[in-house]
């Protein structure tokens, strides 16, 4: 955080850095200054970069493109094997750090987000068409159809296991 402080002081570029007053809901915190959530922080966002060291599935990553916000993101497993599979396009960055920890960001990703900050027309059709696909491929018509067919495959078993709890709440009390 104090080399981004120092790089933009350096550069004369505003930095607003408002991690405290972000929170799971909107309010106002003990000073009275107002309390944003993630949804607004990426709303008001130019761009927004998503790169975890530890992965989950990437629900800020989908929120993003929800949002129809540019991402920068790093290759990590699961959006590698299921979210860029999909037919996403956002600026990638590899998953490799320099020896003091710190994410190698080839000079390629930096031409590409300036492409998408000083071309507006550009960045709106990525954003629009990585909205359709991750409406189509991420939305809840598609989780309710894959979980119909999940649950529809063990039918039988969960029928079998109902029979059985029912059955057992008869022979044994609690």
């Amino acid at each position: 955080m104090e080399e981004i402080k120092e790089t933009a002081r350096r550069l004369d570029v505003r930095l607003h850095l408002i991690s405290e007053r972000v929170a799971a809901k909107r309010g106002q915190d003990a000073r009275g200054r107002r309390v944003y959530t993630n949804r607004d922080v990426i709303a008001n966002a130019d761009v927004v970069t998503y790169l975890p060291i530890w992965e989950g599935f990437g629900n800020a990553l989908l929120e993003t493109i929800a949002i129809r916000k540019p991402l920068v993101t790093t290759t990590y497993l699961v959006y590698k094997t299921d979210i860029k599979a999909a037919g996403l396009e956002n600026i990638e960055i590899r998953d490799r750090y320099d020896e003091d920890g710190r994410l190698v960001i080839p000079d390629s990703a930096v031409e590409e987000l300036h492409q998408l900050l000083t071309r507006p027309d550009v960045c709106a059709e990525i954003v629009e068409r990585n909205f359709q696909i991750a409406g189509q491929e991420f939305g809840l018509p598609t989780l309710k159809r894959k979980l119909e067919s999940l649950l529809d495959g063990y039918g039988d078993e969960i029928r079998a296991c109902r029979r059985r709890l029912r059955k057992s709440k008869r022979s044994y009390s609690v």
